[in-house]
């Protein structure tokens, strides 16, 4: 007859049975199959939210810089080029290029306006900004510009990556009555008669989805204002 004592030592001695093993494995491949979904359901969320931030970033800073440059255009007459034969600020404009004058960086007029390009290729939204070449004469300044090349570098810059071109123009422009004023480019009279600009920018980052995030901002132009009322005059 066996003692009680020695009953429970043999099942201690007993060990793991195959079924005890085959639960363990399972669970424990049930728990990390759980940990892996949670974790790679986290990365896409986060890719998508920092998508997202940069999507709006982007967008708002592009707008931003743009509006801010174009309110500056100007005629090179009005910052005493008195030999200018230019009768716009605007040099070429399409619904989703722009080329004008633009007074910036220009402390007590001693370097005079600048040659302005925004325009969108592949998706990248680029800025170029052409200075003219230095004045001779200071009291008698005539603006003149190199042309691009390699004895002429144009700065250029990237606003913007992953802008959207579905149809819609980045850039609408109206006159001073509010006109909308249509076509592939404008013409030169067109041109003369630009007083506000609507700028519609929608960027798009890769593996964001959605339709992207869209800015669009009315800027007038006061410079061309002072013209009109100068002629009103």
């Amino acid at each position: 007859m066996r003692l009680p004592g020695r009953m429970a030592r043999d099942g201690a001695d007993r060990g793991i049975t195959l079924v005890e093993v085959m639960v363990a494995t399972v669970l424990t491949s049930i728990v990390l199959v759980t940990c892996a979904t949670l974790y790679l359901g986290s990365l896409r969320t986060t890719k998508g939210t920092q998508g997202r931030l940069e999507e709006i970033n982007d967008g708002r800073i592009a707008i931003s810089s743009m509006g801010r440059t174009l309110r500056t255009a100007i005629l090179p007459s009005q910052l005493f080029d008195t030999t200018s034969v230019e009768t716009a600020a605007f040099i070429e404009a399409t619904p989703t290029s722009i080329r004008f004058y633009a007074n910036i960086d220009n402390a007590n007029n001693a370097i005079g306006p600048s040659k302005v390009t925004y325009s969108v290729s592949s998706g990248v939204l680029s800025q170029t900004v052409q200075r003219p070449m230095p004045v001779a004469d200071p009291t008698k300044p005539v603006y003149i510009y190199c042309a691009p090349g390699p004895g002429c570098v144009v700065p250029s810059k990237v606003l913007a990556r992953g802008v959207v071109l579905s149809g819609d123009p980045i850039f609408t422009y109206y006159d001073a009555l509010g006109n909308k004023l249509t076509g592939a480019t404008l013409t030169a009279a067109q041109l003369e008669v630009v007083d506000s600009i609507d700028i519609s920018v929608t960027v798009a980052k890769s593996g964001v989805g959605g339709n992207g995030s869209t800015y669009v901002l009315r800027v007038a132009l006061p410079n061309h204002d002072a013209v009109v009322r100068a002629n009103e005059e």
